[in-house]
């Protein structure tokens, strides 16, 4: 069996929602043998990082930690409207897992309810990513292109055909098809300050070569209550076969769950959420500070104290 690695990219303030996402994927996995976590970060807290590889051991999952500041230094600007640096990490994604057949990433920001490795699997073996369309961009309730998304995408980024621009948030990269030239012109194109930020650099780099899958790989809960009807056709089929039962749930923009503008908790995939948190926040409990702390911590707790 193939190992796939399942990659994010988060700075200390997205450390719980990563932990989130991953336990997710974890325990939603049929082989999670076959899985391989890769957090890349620009100079996380060592005791984050252990923290984590204890964490996600403790769920029978492995996680290593790639720093890219070195790759991400020359290109990034932080004075130049660009969002943390964290959020290009995934365009070094195709030159650092190379040597592996597929890759997977997801945001920090998913609830996953679903075994990941069946998305994987289907990639067509001659694409060279695999994502879900963009539902903005196919949202037809309001007028034919909603906030004018189609256009820039078109006139912009140069995507021919931006009713095909997809999410970033999920995306499988099939690493023995992407070239030299396609890893390159990743990292070198975050010089165009485009809107949307490696999603658009993505899009730009490998629209010729995309594998769709459907909708339910990543639902944005924004249009969760949304009639179907009200996206192009392609979304509204995936959409009307999907009946409400969603693989990914994703809390994009501003929907996010531990903001107040999110879903209401009565909301069936915040309950889910919810469940996640509270075992996460358990297990962070229980393990940060020996993490912090080191062997004393135990040795001070096998003493029977006396109060004075």
């Amino acid at each position: 069996m193939n190992t796939v690695p399942v990659v994010v990219s988060f700075n200390k303030k997205y450390t719980i929602p990563a932990l989130i996402t991953i336990l997710s994927v974890i325990r939603s996995s049929a082989s999670p043998g076959r899985l391989e976590f890769f957090a890349l970060h620009n100079g996380l807290d060592r005791y984050i990082v252990l923290l984590c590889e204890k964490l996600v051991a403790s769920w029978g999952g492995i996680i290593t930690f790639v720093d890219c500041r070195d790759d991400i230094e020359g290109v990034y600007n932080p004075n130049a409207g660009h969002h943390s640096s964290e959020t290009f990490n995934t365009l070094l994604i195709p030159s650092i897992f190379s040597r592996y057949l597929r890759t997977l990433y997801l945001d920090v920001d998913l609830l996953v309810r679903d075994d990941v490795l069946t998305m994987v699997d289907e990639l067509a073996d001659d694409r060279k990513v695999g994502a879900v369309r963009c539902m903005y961009r196919n949202y037809t309730k309001y007028g034919d292109d909603y906030h004018g998304f189609r256009a820039y995408a078109h006139d912009v980024l140069k995507v021919r055909n931006p009713y095909d621009y997809f999410n970033s948030g999920v995306v499988v990269f099939n690493n023995r098809n992407i070239t030299t030239e396609d890893r390159h012109r990743c990292v070198d194109l975050i010089q165009k300050r485009w809107e949307h930020h490696d999603e658009g650099i993505l899009n730009h780099v490998f629209q010729d070569h995309l594998h769709l899958f459907p909708a339910k790989w990543n639902m944005d809960v924004f249009f969760m209550d949304e009639n179907a009807l009200h996206f192009t056709p392609p979304v509204s089929s995936d959409l009307l076969k999907a009946d409400g039962e969603f693989s990914i749930v994703h809390f994009l923009g501003r929907y996010k769950p531990w903001l107040s503008s999110g879903p209401s908790v009565e909301n069936r995939y915040m309950k889910e959420y919810g469940a996640l948190w509270r075992d996460v926040k358990a297990a962070v409990e229980k393990m940060a500070a020996e993490t912090l702390c080191g062997s004393m911590w135990r040795q001070m707790n096998r003493v029977d104290w006396q109060e004075a």
